[in-house]
Protein backbone atom coordinates (compact mmCIF):
# COMPACT_ATOMS: atom_id res chain seq x y z
CA UNK A 1 0.00 0.00 0.00
CA UNK A 2 1.26 3.69 -0.56
CA UNK A 3 0.22 6.62 0.84
CA UNK A 4 0.96 10.28 -0.49
CA UNK A 5 3.26 12.73 1.54
CA UNK A 6 0.78 15.37 2.22
CA UNK A 7 3.42 18.39 1.98
CA UNK A 8 4.59 17.71 -1.41
CA UNK A 9 2.28 19.86 -3.56
CA UNK A 10 1.76 23.59 -3.46
CA UNK A 11 -2.08 23.43 -3.31
CA UNK A 12 -4.03 22.81 -0.15
CA UNK A 13 -5.61 19.35 1.15
CA UNK A 14 -9.01 20.18 2.75
CA UNK A 15 -8.72 18.85 6.69
CA UNK A 16 -12.44 17.98 7.77
CA UNK A 17 -11.85 20.51 10.82
CA UNK A 18 -11.28 23.24 8.44
CA UNK A 19 -14.45 22.23 6.55
CA UNK A 20 -16.85 24.89 6.46
CA UNK A 21 -21.20 24.08 7.58
CA UNK A 22 -21.99 22.88 10.29
CA UNK A 23 -22.16 18.83 8.68
CA UNK A 24 -18.92 16.60 7.88
CA UNK A 25 -19.49 14.52 4.67
CA UNK A 26 -16.96 11.89 4.62
CA UNK A 27 -18.01 9.23 1.76
CA UNK A 28 -16.80 5.54 1.64
CA UNK A 29 -17.93 3.89 -1.08
CA UNK A 30 -17.40 -0.17 -0.67
CA UNK A 31 -18.06 -3.07 -3.12
CA UNK A 32 -17.91 -6.47 -1.81
CA UNK A 33 -18.31 -8.58 -5.04
CA UNK A 34 -19.09 -12.57 -5.14
CA UNK A 35 -18.52 -13.02 -8.77
CA UNK A 36 -16.20 -10.57 -10.70
CA UNK A 37 -17.29 -9.89 -14.59
CA UNK A 38 -16.25 -12.20 -17.19
CA UNK A 39 -14.33 -10.70 -20.07
CA UNK A 40 -13.72 -12.74 -23.12
CA UNK A 41 -14.22 -15.73 -21.16
CA UNK A 42 -11.98 -14.97 -17.82
CA UNK A 43 -12.61 -13.48 -15.04
CA UNK A 44 -11.42 -10.50 -14.09
CA UNK A 45 -9.35 -9.97 -10.69
CA UNK A 46 -10.12 -7.44 -8.21
CA UNK A 47 -7.57 -5.68 -9.49
CA UNK A 48 -8.14 -5.49 -13.15
CA UNK A 49 -12.16 -4.93 -12.52
CA UNK A 50 -10.98 -1.70 -10.03
CA UNK A 51 -8.74 -0.34 -12.86
CA UNK A 52 -12.11 -0.97 -15.12
CA UNK A 53 -13.84 1.32 -13.14
CA UNK A 54 -10.92 3.43 -12.18
CA UNK A 55 -10.01 4.57 -15.78
CA UNK A 56 -13.24 4.92 -16.90
CA UNK A 57 -15.01 6.68 -14.15
CA UNK A 58 -17.30 9.02 -16.53
CA UNK A 59 -18.85 6.28 -18.19
CA UNK A 60 -20.02 4.63 -14.58
CA UNK A 61 -20.48 7.66 -12.96
CA UNK A 62 -22.22 10.37 -15.50
CA UNK A 63 -19.96 12.69 -14.13
CA UNK A 64 -16.94 14.17 -15.50
CA UNK A 65 -13.13 13.25 -14.16
CA UNK A 66 -10.10 14.39 -15.61
CA UNK A 67 -6.97 14.60 -15.21
CA UNK A 68 -6.66 18.64 -13.71
CA UNK A 69 -4.99 20.84 -16.12
CA UNK A 70 -3.11 22.57 -14.23
CA UNK A 71 -1.02 19.78 -12.27
CA UNK A 72 2.37 18.12 -13.08
CA UNK A 73 2.86 17.19 -16.99
CA UNK A 74 3.05 13.84 -15.56
CA UNK A 75 -0.45 13.48 -14.13
CA UNK A 76 -2.98 11.93 -16.77
CA UNK A 77 0.21 9.05 -16.91
CA UNK A 78 -0.30 8.69 -13.46
CA UNK A 79 -4.22 8.30 -13.16
CA UNK A 80 -3.77 5.94 -16.11
CA UNK A 81 -1.47 3.82 -14.74
CA UNK A 82 -0.51 4.00 -11.02
CA UNK A 83 -2.46 6.87 -9.56
CA UNK A 84 -1.15 7.77 -6.18
CA UNK A 85 -0.47 11.85 -6.16
CA UNK A 86 -2.64 12.09 -9.54
CA UNK A 87 -5.03 15.56 -9.41
CA UNK A 88 -8.59 15.26 -10.81
CA UNK A 89 -10.76 17.60 -11.65
CA UNK A 90 -14.57 17.31 -11.23
CA UNK A 91 -17.20 18.55 -12.90
CA UNK A 92 -19.76 18.64 -10.32
CA UNK A 93 -23.30 19.79 -11.37
CA UNK A 94 -23.15 23.51 -10.20
CA UNK A 95 -19.53 23.58 -9.28
CA UNK A 96 -16.14 22.31 -9.40
CA UNK A 97 -13.69 20.48 -7.26
CA UNK A 98 -10.32 18.92 -7.44
CA UNK A 99 -9.66 15.84 -5.24
CA UNK A 100 -5.66 14.01 -5.39
CA UNK A 101 -5.40 9.78 -5.12
CA UNK A 102 -3.73 9.72 -1.45
CA UNK A 103 -4.03 5.71 -1.23
CA UNK A 104 -3.70 3.18 -3.69
CA UNK A 105 -3.63 -0.43 -2.84
CA UNK A 106 -4.10 -3.49 -4.86
CA UNK A 107 -3.58 -6.93 -3.50
CA UNK A 108 -4.75 -10.27 -4.47
CA UNK A 109 -8.03 -10.28 -2.84
CA UNK A 110 -8.53 -6.30 -2.39
CA UNK A 111 -8.08 -3.37 -4.32
CA UNK A 112 -9.09 0.20 -3.77
CA UNK A 113 -7.97 4.04 -3.53
CA UNK A 114 -8.76 7.34 -1.48
CA UNK A 115 -9.39 10.53 -3.23
CA UNK A 116 -8.87 13.30 -0.74
CA UNK A 117 -10.50 16.91 -1.56
CA UNK A 118 -8.33 19.41 -2.22
CA UNK A 119 -8.18 23.57 -3.03
CA UNK A 120 -6.34 24.57 -5.88
CA UNK A 121 -5.98 27.55 -7.67
CA UNK A 122 -7.60 26.08 -10.60
CA UNK A 123 -10.93 24.95 -8.56
CA UNK A 124 -10.82 26.56 -5.53
CA UNK A 125 -12.02 24.99 -2.33
CA UNK A 126 -13.86 21.43 -3.20
CA UNK A 127 -17.76 22.27 -2.61
CA UNK A 128 -18.36 19.07 -0.72
CA UNK A 129 -15.57 19.46 2.26
CA UNK A 130 -14.56 23.48 2.80
CA UNK A 131 -16.88 25.82 1.27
Amino acid sequence: MSTIDRNIIDWKVQDLINAGGQAINLDRFSVKMDKLPIVNGRMMTPVQFMNEVRTNLNTYTGTVFQPHPYAPANNAFLWANNPIGSILSIGIPMDRGSVIVSEYNTTVNDAYWTFTTIQDPYNYQHPVTGK
